[in-house]
């Protein structure tokens, strides 16, 4: 599901975008994976005069922290860092960030509100990069063509399968089906460095004998293959020029749905 947002604070260093998710998610939900968009508008090139140096700044940090919110006193509240990237100030468009951790946080307690808070400091200890920092600006509010903060949120559907194309666990597989198969991402280096979520997923495959029939041809070579797959929603880096971009999308036929024997 997505959620748009209500930004109960903008300031030029800061603003808090508020979800309200409960309708949407359930404590039973099992969370894949959830990103946060946020549409940079196009700096004024009027104000990015060149600046003399040697190291000319191209970006600003934006990290994005969770509000926990303290009971009956609100400036007790505190704050957790869940995700921080440079953007390039020059820039424009969708920015997307992993916000899984705190959506899971925040399913311990669903009837609050979910709040983030959106940072934007210079990627350098230097005045001249603070002072570029405060030239990025997000949409913050619903007037904004369409450019609202939104949080899209991915959780798993698990359907419980008594058909003859699963395969039974601890038991010999005497025809063709369906098999867990965990794929771990973070047991190579490369997927590790670029997959951000989710961390692995069940692919499932196929295993099991075919027996041929009395209708089939003596030459049908029949073995045992993915009938249906489903797509899998995943995050993971990518080099846009000198950028690293966050992009989220579904990868088709990563998980196998079921099992038949095939000719």
């Amino acid at each position: 599901p997505s959620f748009l947002a209500d930004v109960v604070y903008a300031g030029s260093r800061y603003h808090r975008p508020q979800f309200e998710m409960s309708s949407g998610i359930t404590k039973d939900s099992k969370i894949a994976m959830a990103e946060l968009s946020l549409y940079k508008r196009k700096p004024n090139h009027t104000i990015l005069k060149p600046h003399n140096s040697s190291h000319p700044v191209r970006h600003a940090r934006v990290s994005i922290h969770q509000v926990i919110q303290s009971h009956g006193n609100d400036t007790a509240n505190s704050s957790i860092l869940i995700d921080s990237r440079l953007v390039a100030i020059d820039d424009s468009g969708w920015k997307t960030f992993d916000i899984t951790s705190a959506v899971e946080r925040w399913m311990v307690n669903i009837k609050q509100p979910f709040v983030l808070e959106v940072r934007i400091n210079g990627a350098r200890p230097t005045v001249h990069a603070t002072r570029l920092a405060q030239k990025v600006e997000f949409s913050t509010n619903h007037l904004d063509s369409g450019h609202t903060p939104q949080v899209n949120v991915y959780t798993e559907h698990f359907e419980q399968r008594f058909g003859p194309s699963e395969c039974e666990e601890g038991k010999e597989h005497e025809t063709c089906c369906r098999k867990s198969k965990y794929v771990n991402f973070r047991d190579t280096q490369w997927t590790n460095r670029w997959i951000i979520e989710p961390s692995g997923y069940d692919a499932f495959e196929c295993v099991g004998p075919c027996h041929i029939t009395k209708h089939s041809e003596p030459t049908d070579l029949v073995a045992c293959g993915v009938e249906k797959s489903s797509p899998l929603p995943m995050m993971y880096l990518t080099k846009n020029g000198d950028v690293t971009e966050v992009v989220v999308s579904e990868i088709p036929n990563m998980i196998i749905d079921e099992c038949k024997c095939r000719a």
